[in-house]
């Protein structure tokens, strides 16, 4: 069973937002936020933001987010080309439908691979329904869930490999604990310009 159709099949239970859902091949790795930030390597998302590269000279070979909590990074990257989509969004990806057949209409004979990122414990789940009537349409089958918690996250992600990776911000392993998610849906809220 494919990891699109387990996600699937776990958003229409009602309970599916109680608790961290991982579907993964590997344990993410992390790289060192000094890394990916040397040359100026990495765009930085906020939410509501989405962006688009191609690796090779020329081009920054990270898309990155920072404290990711109750917002959802969407990404598409093409193995075939080195060509990486990402979103960063809360409450709908509705919006992003356009830049998203955008991107895929620039590939040609692609390989796709879908990454979903974000949320917290008992969020609302509609979002993660217009995904999935999204990944539908495209065939796009998804490599990576990391949904729910009650932590934090940083991810870079790499569009010379493809992979996700945890951000150490400050160059060294967190502490237990460290990523706990201490603020509120409201705080959250009054510190994105609008909804995307």
């Amino acid at each position: 069973m494919s990891f699109e159709d387990v996600l699937s099949a776990k958003i229409s239970d009602k309970s599916v937002a109680q608790k961290q859902l991982i579907l993964t091949f590997k344990e993410r790795p992390h790289v060192s936020k000094s890394k990916i930030d040397a040359n100026e390597d990495s765009k930085y998302l906020n939410v509501g933001e989405s962006a688009s590269t191609v690796y090779g000279e020329t081009s920054q070979r990270y898309i990155s987010a920072q404290n990711i909590s109750y917002d959802l990074i969407l990404s598409i990257y093409d193995v075939n080309s080195s060509a990486l989509f990402c979103a960063r969004a809360y409450k709908t990806v509705l919006p992003l439908e356009p830049k998203i057949a955008s991107f895929l209409k620039s590939l040609h004979g692609p390989h796709l691979e879908a990454r979903l990122i974000g949320m917290q414990n008992n969020q609302d789940i509609e979002i993660l329904k217009e995904v999935m009537k999204m990944q539908k349409k495209y065939k796009i089958p998804i490599f990576e869930v990391d949904l729910f918690g009650n932590a934090t996250r940083n991810i870079a992600l790499d569009a010379k490999v493809g992979m996700s990776f945890d951000i150490l911000l400050g160059d060294r392993l967190y502490r237990p604990g460290e990523l706990l998610n201490k603020t509120t849906l409201e705080q959250f809220e009054r510190t994105i310009k609008s909804p995307s």
